[in-house]
């Protein structure tokens, strides 16, 4: 049976370490962080990696199990690689899938586990007062768990290829900036890069994200 677990993990340290929280729109969706998506489709493809229904094959992904893993999150992820009839690099793959959001079906799954809360905030501006909604993590102790994870990685400890992948993920798309502030950026990214190495995942998460902002750029002539 697989389950999305680093995915759900990267989405919770994501929504924690948001102090105000993601302000939900009038479409009932929140702004997240516009790194979060690709960091989310890096995460679900590592995941897949891990429990052996994907296969590295040089820079390209190929699905090697046939079936559902038991997670309806990673048994699309994995039909729609199977389907896939072209080799496809893993940054192609955390391109497409950033593409359809993967946090609104990672936060439907926290709000079933109780984990997401919403309220509304009355906003004092110039002209008006508006009514401003936004969506918080329930604190249960499961992010400091996971902070300690990646802290003790980060530490030199003995870590499992899952934490080290979700270190190398939260890392590519800045999740990890709120939770390690004792350390300045570049020794961050040094020390990342000397326990995680050169992460595949990451690798694919960064190019995304290069993607988008240079299509972001080429739509509004700078970030």
């Amino acid at each position: 049976m697989g389950r999305a677990v680093m995915a759900d993990e990267l989405l919770r340290l994501a929504l924690c370490g948001a102090g105000d929280g993601w302000v939900v729109g009038e479409d009932g969706r929140p702004r997240v962080p516009s790194g979060l998506d690709p960091g989310l489709a890096g995460a679900l493809l590592a995941e897949l990696v891990i429990i052996g229904a994907l296969r590295r094959d040089g820079e390209c992904l190929r699905a090697v199990r046939q079936g559902p893993v038991g997670d309806a999150v990673l048994d699309a992820v994995l039909a729609r690689v199977s389907r896939e009839t072209r080799p496809r690099t893993a940054t192609w793959w955390a391109i497409r899938l950033a593409g359809d959001t993967p946090h609104v079906a990672g936060l439907a799954g926290l709000r079933r586990q109780g984990g997401v809360t919403e309220y509304e905030q009355r906003v004092r501006g110039l002209l008006r007062t508006r009514t401003v909604r936004r969506c918080f993590a329930v604190e249960n102790g499961a992010e400091e768990a996971i902070v300690r994870r990646l802290r003790a990685a980060l530490d030199g400890e003995r870590s499992d290829d899952r934490t080290l992948a979700l270190l190398a993920i939260a890392h590519a798309c800045r999740v990890d900036r709120a939770y390690f502030r004792d350390l300045s950026r570049r020794a961050l990214k040094t020390r990342v890069r000397e326990v995680a190495g050169d992460h595949w995942a990451a690798k694919a998460v960064a190019g995304a994200i290069n993607d988008a902002e240079v299509l972001y750029v080429a739509a509004n002539g700078s970030l």
